[in-house]
């Protein structure tokens, strides 16, 4: 007879491991590159794919209110000139955020800064 499937952490599961979330610590790492991606391409999209949709929903509706904004408050010809750059700014940077997240999550970066604080 097979054991149901259950939601604990396996047996050598480390709790105190960087990035460790106790809900989904033993799932393979987000990849980085892909939540810069679908965050680049839709706003918050990077964010749901790392297990965070509130953050994704909060990136996703920044991005699309400060985009009105600057539409409303640029004249049309500035904003016509704008307008790629702009949206390429907002894009890169959400894409960031999201790379960064999964950096964080997995604690990269971490070890360095450990070193750092011991010397």
């Amino acid at each position: 007879m097979s054991e149901a499937p259950t939601n604990q952490a396996p047996d050598d599961f480390d709790g105190d491991q960087p990035g460790a979330h106790a809900a989904h610590a033993w799932m393979p790492p987000k990849q980085p590159a892909w939540a810069f991606a679908l965050n680049f391409f839709l706003p918050g999209a990077g964010l749901v794919y790392l297990g965070r949709p509130l953050w994704g929903l909060i990136n996703f509706v920044t991005v699309v209110t400060l985009a009105a904004a600057i539409y409303g408050a640029l004249p049309p010809d500035v904003f016509e000139r704008c307008a790629p750059w702009i949206g390429i700014a907002f894009q890169v940077g959400s894409g960031l955020l999201a790379q960064w997240l999964a950096h964080a999550e997995q604690g990269v970066g971490r070890e360095d800064r450990q070193t750092e604080a011991d010397e």
